[in-house]
């Protein structure tokens, strides 16, 4: 080789070194450091250390200099540094870009860690769980926006999964294995928070949605990993609907409304049941019965697992508002009008077209669709029994299904009550190892679970088993858990109360 013969020339012809005369290497050496990826392209061109400040930093804005970012830009609004990159590409490459019609990149970054650590236990976990819809799973996009909201999602399912493994929900820090995951975790609820206050001014339609997503993520992330401040992000989220106008303005954005705003409101309907009627969220009191049926309507379509009929929740809103009027008045309710509203009620709950619903609405099936009408019909009014003042619901099953008096009034309301518990258990045993998504059940389960207390050790075994093993599963919500263990401690109360069980706000 050419280089190999004038090195060994060069050698041969060097005189030789005298040790005596080398002088040790007093050069400076420069210390290693990392490269910061988040400083602009301007100070990074010039190796200076950039504030990172928007929309421009210090150093060029002392210096008068063009303070750039990272972004990519169109094809004709590049910069000159773009064009020149331009220039310089091979003829064959420029080809393939014009026709491809691809932006130029000036600083693409990659995901960072946590993100690409995000997709990968997507994929490898959590999508292998996911229900498909019509044999297909649509999964997400996982475009660089969305990197908070995806990776503060699988960081809190990842907990939730661990907690499961564990089988029960876990305190923070209670693993010091998790400590990284928990600090993760709280890193990215601080980005979620900083991402709403940043969309928070803006009413426009886009921003609005961005609103209710992280809003919703908050929500359900605290909920998987057994946090309590899951009320806090429901007070907020109807105080920011509010703010906006009310519900017609979230009505208006598009038709159908956000399926993320009906999910959340859907969870709120179920959650102001297992919590004390003094502390109710009424973020949705005034709205109408067409209101409420718009957004239940598209929420059961689009939530399988929470397969209740439309009318049938509009009578449990009516309902849970009831119990909160009654809590709330200074006097006790007469006792005559109560029962005539209570009646009411039954009767809207009785008339409803359950066949129709189950031929209509896609999901389990009909023969399943009609069993879960049925299900929910007796689950409906046994929470009536529960929670509604006891002597107004004597007197409506004394006129309605000819119960016959007893001596004592308990004696009487213990046997409605006992009634409606065996019919509830019967349909539920009849139908919870058929599903698809046994949570659809869990619910009424729930109502079911508090009338047991005075029922059978069988009845109670089969609730408590039945909602647990729902919770394990990948699709059980993080927030039966709670639910099972208000129950546990109830069963061993000997009270009878609804109120007894969940004396504070509980997820269900």
């Amino acid at each position: 080789m050419p280089l190999e013969s004038n090195l060994r020339r060069e050698l041969s012809v060097a005189p030789p070194i005298d040790p005596t005369e080398t002088k040790p290497i007093t050069g400076r050496k420069k210390a290693w450091a990392t490269r910061s990826r988040t400083g602009c392209l301007t100070c990074r061109k010039r190796h200076m250390k950039c504030d990172e400040r928007v929309p421009a930093c210090e150093r060029c804005v002392v210096g008068k200099r063009e303070c750039r970012y990272g972004t990519l830009v169109p094809r004709g609004g590049a910069s000159q540094d773009t064009r020149a990159e331009y220039s310089e590409m091979s003829e064959h490459q420029q080809t393939r870009l014009e026709t491809r019609g691809t932006r130029i990149s000036v600083e693409a970054e990659p995901p960072d860690w946590d993100y690409m650590q995000t997709i990968r236990y997507y994929f490898e976990i959590v999508r292998p769980m996911r229900p498909s819809k019509n044999g297909r799973i649509v999964d997400p996009t996982f475009t660089l926006n969305e990197a908070t909201y995806y990776t503060t999602k699988v960081v809190s399912t990842h907990i939730s999964m661990v907690a499961k493994g564990c089988g029960r929900p876990l305190e923070y820090g209670e693993i010091k294995a998790l400590g990284p995951m928990w600090a993760t975790y709280s890193r990215y609820l601080l980005k979620v928070i900083d991402l709403i206050h940043s969309y928070f001014k803006d009413t426009s339609p886009k921003s609005v949605v961005e609103v209710i997503s992280n809003m919703c993520l908050l929500l359900t992330a605290d909920i998987g990993t057994g946090s309590t401040e899951w009320k806090a992000h429901t007070d907020g989220f109807y105080a920011y609907v509010q703010r906006l106008g009310g519900v017609q303005v979230i009505l208006d954005l598009s038709s159908p409304p956000p399926w993320i705003f009906c999910q959340m409101f859907h969870a709120t309907v179920l959650y102001n049941t297992t919590t004390p009627a003094l502390r109710h969220c009424l973020g949705y009191d005034d709205w109408t019965d067409e209101q409420l049926e718009i957004l239940l309507l598209h929420g059961h379509q689009i939530i399988p697992e929470r397969a209740f009929p439309t009318l049938q929740m509009i009578v449990l809103i009516h309902l849970t508002r009831l119990r909160y009027k009654i809590a709330t008045s200074a006097c006790d309710a007469p006792r005559e009008p109560l029962a005539a509203v209570i009646d009411a009620h039954y009767q809207k709950l009785h008339s409803i077209d359950e066949d129709g619903w189950a031929s209509r609405t896609i999901g389990f099936g009909t023969t399943h669709h009609k069993a879960l009408a049925e299900i929910h019909r007796l689950a409906i009014w046994l929470y009536a029994i529960l929670t509604l003042p006891r002597p107004a619901v004597l007197q409506w099953a004394e006129a309605e299904i000819s119960l016959q008096p007893y001596d004592a009034e308990t004696n009487a309301y213990d046997r409605v009550r006992a009634l409606y518990r065996s019919k509830l258990l019967r349909s539920i045993r009849g139908l919870f190892h058929e599903l698809k998504y046994p949570r659809a059940v869990c619910w009424a389960l729930i109502v079911a679970g508090v009338a047991a207390v005075d029922g059978t050790a069988e009845d109670r075994a089969f609730v408590d088993d039945c909602i647990y093993s729902v919770w394990l599963s990948p699709h059980g919500g993080g927030g039966l858990f709670p639910s099972l263990q208000k129950l546990r401690k109830f069963w061993d109360t000997g009270r009878t109360g609804w109120e007894d069980c969940f004396y504070e706000p509980t997820p269900c």
